[in-house]
C-alpha cells in the first residue's frame, strides 16, 4: 500500500488479485498487514529512480491459482 493513500484495510478483508498483463484474477483475503513501511522493490517501480515507499500486505490465495511464480499483480480492495 503507497504510503501517500489512505486505505479502509484489515485482516480478513477479501481483494481481487489481478494480472497486469493476462487476463486472469482471482480472489483472496488479507491475512497480515506488514508493521513497518518499507521500500518497494526495484521490480515493481515504474521509474528505478524514483524511490517509492509502502506497507506491506500479505494476502492469501488459493493453493491452485493459476499465477506464474513472479508475475506483477494489481490488488484490488473490495468494499
Amino acid at each position: 500500500m503507497n504510503e501517500g493513500s489512505k486505505y479502509s484495510m484489515e485482516v480478513g478483508k477479501q481483494v481481487m488479485v489481478e494480472s497486469t498483463n493476462r487476463k486472469y484474477s482471482i480472489e483472496g483475503r488479507v491475512s497480515e498487514i506488514g508493521a513497518r513501511i518499507v521500500e518497494y522493490p526495484n521490480r515493481l517501480k515504474a521509474n528505478q529512480n524514483i524511490p517509492m515507499w509502502g506497507q506491506e500486505l500479505f494476502i492469501k490465495i488459493p493453493d491452485d491459482n493459476k499465477f506464474l511464480n513472479g508475475e506483477r499483480v494489481v490488488v484490488i480492495i473490495k468494499e
